[in-house]
């Protein structure tokens, strides 16, 4: 790995987080308020959606460390927290591991 790839990702980790958690929290608005389900299937099916997206969040952000980073940016493509092309300016061998990594999730 390289220094430069391990700054990058700590840099960027509380964005693609935040910007992650952006969207789903509009996704769940959407769940509070959608037609036609009473209020509580609309809660218990919220609780469920943010219990599975708790998930994913400790998967992809929890561990940050150097020995991690790979398997994080792995976890985070795969649940779509971030794009490929938003690592283009990390190293190939990093985006290459990366590339065989996400094509053992197809």
């Amino acid at each position: 790995m390289i220094d430069s790839d391990w700054k990058k990702y700590s840099a960027r980790m509380p964005e693609w987080r935040d910007r992650h958690l952006d969207r789903r929290n509009r996704d769940l608005v959407g769940l509070l308020q959608e037609p036609g389900k009473t209020p509580t299937e609309r809660f218990w099916e919220t609780r469920k959606r943010i219990e599975s997206e708790a998930r994913i969040l400790r998967d992809c952000f929890d561990r940050h460390s150097r020995s991690n980073m790979k398997f994080a940016l792995l976890l985070m493509l795969r649940h779509g927290v971030i794009e490929i092309d938003e690592l283009s300016d990390f190293s190939n061998e990093l985006k290459e591991d990366l590339r065989r990594g996400t094509a053992a999730f197809d």
